[in-house]
């Protein structure tokens, strides 16, 4: 079991303290059973590989309640077609590396919680949408001031969708965050934020992208998958309150 602290969720959430667990799939239950009671941080997440039931099904007795499944998704880059069901749009959108204005309206969106709706913080009653927007937007604010780009994606000159790219070193990058602004929900744009960062991607000369899709997001992984990624890994994610 591999163990970090999360002091920054401090910030974050406004919780005295936090610890999150990685347990992978061949450990049992009465191996990190000891270790998990000598933690009492205030707030705690667990993720636990896919089909290590013995930990998934014993960790609610110790309170840890399942919240959502963590899906990891890659793709190989080369060039993206966009699909024919969206073409109708082609000529209307665009992308660019956001200004230092239009990085403030997304930061300031984004902290506003209508836009992040399906994760665990968001779906979390102690915490909520509003918990979830400051979070998203001050995690972007640490990444892009440790060098990440901002990419924003465009309908008729307006900013629709947005994305973060993370470089990860040895030609692989890592589709960071990415949404539609809420008045765009209903649209049909919300391709935008997966095609443009992936084209972007593979036009940096990126040969690998990463991401991330919670399992309460069906939609979003349907999109994913239209767009060539596939899932690499999935984990169960639990979070407990103490």
């Amino acid at each position: 079991m591999n163990i970090k602290l999360t002091p920054w969720e401090k910030r974050n959430l406004n919780v005295e303290s936090s610890v999150e667990f990685y347990i992978g799939h061949d450990e049992r239950w009465n191996d990190i059973y000891a270790e998990l009671l000598s933690h009492d941080e205030q707030y705690q997440v667990m993720h636990i590989a896919s089909g290590n039931t013995d930990v998934l099904m014993n960790a609610p007795r110790e309170g840890f309640l399942p919240v959502e499944m963590n899906i990891q998704l890659s793709r190989k880059l080369s060039e993206i077609q966009l699909p024919r069901i969206y073409t109708r749009f082609a000529p209307h959108i665009s992308c660019n590396i956001s200004t230092e204005d239009e990085r403030k309206y997304l930061l300031d969106t984004i902290s506003e919680g209508t836009i992040f709706s399906t994760d665990k913080v968001a779906l979390d009653p102690i915490f909520g949408v509003e918990f979830a927007g400051r979070r998203y937007s001050l995690w972007t604010q640490d990444v892009l001031n440790q060098g990440a780009e901002l990419l924003s994606m465009k309908y008729k000159e307006k900013i629709a969708a947005f994305d973060v790219l993370i470089d990860k070193g040895n030609g692989v990058c890592e589709a960071f965050l990415g949404g539609t602004l809420p008045e765009f929900r209903n649209s049909g744009l919300g391709f935008l934020a997966i095609y443009f960062i992936t084209k972007y991607a593979s036009e940096k000369g990126f040969k690998r992208i990463i991401t991330g899709v919670s399992s309460n997001n069906i939609p979003i992984l349907k999109l994913h998958e239209m767009f060539g990624y596939g899932v690499d890994s999935v984990s169960y994610c639990l979070i407990k309150h103490c």
